[in-house]
């Protein structure tokens, strides 16, 4: 449950801080996505990196999705 709060927490924030056109920057969120999404989503890793800004704005609204269907984070999860 801790690992859902996490990624919810993060997809709302990120997406009100670009609606927003706030001062906030991918740098102040970065490291949230590497210790959370990178070690399985990164280049030859499971389904789509997410590991820059570009990867994770293409990916909004799929992780907002898999986020919301229960998806992600998987119940056996076992990436970090």
């Amino acid at each position: 449950m801790k690992n859902y709060k996490t990624y919810l927490f993060l997809f709302v924030f990120f997406l009100l801080a670009h609606h927003a056109k706030s001062q906030i920057v991918f740098k102040d969120v970065a490291q949230i996505f590497y210790t959370n999404c990178a070690s399985c989503h990164h280049t030859g890793g499971v389904q789509f990196p997410l590991t820059s800004y570009s990867e994770i704005k293409n990916q909004t609204y799929a992780i907002s999705g898999d986020i919301a269907s229960s998806r992600m984070p998987p119940s056996s999860f076992k990436c970090f």
